[in-house]
């Protein structure tokens, strides 16, 4: 671990602070590098969602959604870790997993980094943000009606 601080988050550049441990925050940063190593890793999972949803276009972004209503922290770990590459490459999903830092942080950081990536510090249009609720809620709502109840 580097005692330098990090680097000054720039969302221009597409970068969020993110607090791993009250000692330590790393500035996180979607890269194509890390795209590529998401992509590549989550590529049985993608594939899968596809199947069970009949999403041509599901991808790691898709993987992602579902990590973060699931609360898969390993997937999420590994997606801050890939993030982490281009300031901190000391920083791997067992940092994260050993850190545990508060779900908030992460759920935010999930969230910010693929809009950062896709418009940078330029807000999406407002047909973008308004189409992805109905996203979300119906992702929520498909994994929801697959619950049973649990039998006494």
């Amino acid at each position: 671990m580097s005692d330098a601080a990090p680097p000054a988050p720039n969302p221009y550049r597409g970068e969020v602070s993110f607090r791993l441990t009250p000692e330590r925050e790393l500035t996180l940063k979607l890269t194509w590098n890390a795209v590529a190593a998401i992509s590549s890793a989550w590529r049985p999972d993608a594939e899968a969602l596809k199947a069970e949803t009949g999403n041509e276009s599901a991808d790691w972004g898709g993987v992602l959604n579902r990590a973060i209503v699931r609360y898969d922290v390993e997937k999420i770990a590994f997606f801050l870790a890939a993030c982490a590459q281009h300031h901190h490459p000391d920083v791997t999903t067992e940092t994260i997993m050993a850190a545990s830092p508060p779900w908030h942080y992460a759920y935010g950081a999930c969230e910010q980094l693929p809009m950062l990536f896709w418009w940078g510090a330029l807000s999406p249009p407002s047909e973008v943000t308004s189409a992805a609720t109905p996203f979300v809620l119906r992702t929520l709502s498909g994994l929801l009606s697959k619950l049973r109840p649990h039998a006494a």
